[in-house]
This record gives structure tokens, C-alpha cells and sequence, in this order.
């Protein structure tokens, strides 16, 4: 498993990789445009596993990297947004196979309003720490000032 930052930040690419192939084969299922994107079938990691061991080129993907591709796919905000719009979950296919239930529904709205709270967070402590960074440019430029 990753540990390090970099063994993290290493597999993280490795599932977007992945996520893009899956865009590239499976596109009525995971739409790369956020009005394309539809809620997943649930067990649909199953459905790719046997896919992929039918197809010699990604045989060897393993399953923790089919997991956290879906689990980067499923918590976007684009994903969450499609989920709380509500409608059918799709298969490989994009054909419809169940509703979205409510239970799912205000899971993503909570996953949905605390990425809105963390954004506005880290936009706030941007806002500051340029504030304050401006703050030290003017104080060093008065010093220099009354210091020549």
C-alpha cells in the first residue's frame, strides 16, 4: 500500500489514468463532460473485473486500482451533482439498470456540501495568507524606506 506522499500522489495518477481509459471504452457510462455524467450501477467493479479479465491488455489491472478509479469517479463533484439530480444508475453499457435511491441522494448531498465547505475554507485561508503576504511587502517596503 502507498505510504509515503509520493507513493500516494503516484497512485492517485495511476487511478486517473485509468479512469481515462474507462472514459475512452465505456462512454455512456463514465462521461468525460460533466452533463454526460451518469450515476454508476452499484457492484459495477465486478462488471469491469470480468471485462477486463476477457481483455488481454488489462488482465493485470489490479482490483485496489479499479476501486480507487471509482472512487475518484464517484467523488467528484460532477459525480455527486448527477447522483443528487437523482434518475437511473447506468451499467458499462449506459443502459439504465436501477433508481438512484433517497438514501443515495442525501449521501451526495452531504459529501457535496462539505467539498462546498472545505472549497470556501481553503479560499478564505488563500485569501488571508495573500493578505498578509501583501501586508509584509508593504511593512519591508516602509522599512527600507526609513531605513536609507
Amino acid at each position: 500500500m502507498a505510504n509515503s506522499p509520493n507513493q500516494k500522489r503516484k497512485r492517485a495518477e495511476r487511478a486517473r489514468d485509468l479512469l481515462r481509459e474507462l472514459q475512452k471504452r465505456f462512454p455512456d457510462c463514465f462521461g468525460r463532460q460533466r452533463k454526460n455524467i451518469r450515476p454508476i450501477a452499484i457492484g459495477i467493479d465486478r462488471a469491469l473485473r470480468e471485462t477486463f479479465d476477457n481483455d488481454p491488455d488489462m488482465a493485470k489491472t489490479p482490483n485496489w486500482l479499479i476501486r480507487q478509479c471509482l472512487a475518484v469517479h464517484t467523488r467528484s463533484p460532477a459525480y455527486l451533482d448527477a447522483v443528487i439530480a437523482g434518475g437511473d444508475r447506468v451499467d458499462l453499457s449506459g443502459n439504465p439498470v436501477e433508481p438512484v435511491t433517497a438514501e443515495a441522494i442525501e449521501l451526495a448531498r452531504t459529501r457535496r456540501e462539505e467539498q462546498r465547505a472545505r472549497a470556501a475554507e481553503q479560499r478564505q485561508k488563500k485569501r488571508a495568507d495573500e493578505e498578509a503576504a501583501r501586508r509584509q511587502a508593504r511593512l519591508e517596503q516602509l522599512a527600507k524606506h526609513f531605513n536609507d
